[in-house]
């Protein structure tokens, strides 16, 4: 916990470096929610819609230029143990519930933001992403 701040700092400057080099592209990046701020534990990146098909390869690809990478988490109400507990506290949970989690989360996939990546390491990081990116 005594790194913390600086963790969450490092890998918030990480982040930033992916949105520079990747400024211009057609990935999707989100900004801080108004009612938080995001600690980039990885940098979540979204594909154009015309491309859900390609996530797969996007991520092999992205791999494959020695760039760890991977698909996001699916929407909670897919997780089974998940439905069970939040059903078993009045908190049902259902696709009906999340239309954005199962709109956005087949396009996302996430990079890393950390730890001890240097910035040259994340640019080279981003620009990995965004040599796979320019062949779709």
């Amino acid at each position: 916990l005594s790194q913390l701040d600086q963790e969450v700092a490092s890998r918030r400057a990480a982040a930033e470096i992916y949105r520079h080099e990747l400024a211009g592209t057609r990935l999707r990046m989100w900004d801080d929610p108004s009612w938080g701020t995001h600690v980039y534990f990885k940098m979540p990146l979204g594909l154009p819609p015309e491309h859900a098909a390609d996530l797969n390869w996007v991520v092999d690809a992205i791999h494959a230029e020695n760039v760890s990478c991977r698909h996001t988490h699916p929407p909670l109400s897919s997780v089974s143990w998940l439905v069970e507990y939040a059903a078993e506290r009045g908190r049902p949970a259902s696709p009906e519930e999340q239309p954005n989690a199962y709109q956005s989360l087949p396009l996302i996939f996430e990079v890393e933001t950390g730890p001890n990546m240097t910035d040259d390491d994340v640019r080279a990081s981003a620009r990995a992403v965004k040599k796979v990116i320019s062949t779709l």
